[in-house]
């Protein structure tokens, strides 16, 4: 099931964002809309540091190794 949910037990967020908007509560689809945003700028920002990290210690590799 990817994007489903067993009603009162389980739900995804993309489901639970088209249930209140449908409900009308569009103060709890914009909560959650921020929650996703959150946690996706959270992804990137953790990959673009993880990605610096990875280049600088290559970098310090190829100076001990004279390969620059």
């Amino acid at each position: 099931m990817l994007a489903g949910n067993i009603p009162g037990k389980t739900a995804t967020i993309p489901v639970a964002i088209y249930f209140a908007i449908q409900a009308g509560d569009n103060a709890q689809a914009l909560i959650l809309v921020g929650i996703v945003l959150i946690i996706s700028f959270a992804a990137i920002a953790a990959m673009a540091h993880w990605k610096g990290r990875q280049s600088i210690s290559r970098g310090m590799f190829n100076r001990q190794q004279g390969n620059e």
